[in-house]
């Protein structure tokens, strides 16, 4: 399986960015995940084993 993984850089400066700046004057809309998306994770949490080994590394089993 082919791995990929995503790095993000965030760079911190002082001055404040656009969305920052207008946080105070617009009310901005709060997105939530749905609950059926939750479900998903939670139930996900409950058949992932992770496990070290000295040969192999780190192992994430999802038991069905």
């Amino acid at each position: 399986m082919k791995r990929t993984s995503t790095i993000q850089y965030y760079h911190l400066s002082r001055e404040k960015s656009p969305q920052v700046k207008n946080q105070g004057k617009e009310k901005e809309h709060m997105v939530s995940p749905s609950e059926s998306v939750i479900r998903n994770i939670l139930n996900y949490s409950k058949t992932l084993t992770v496990i070290k080994t000295k040969e192999t590394g780190i192992l994430n089993l999802v038991m069905n």
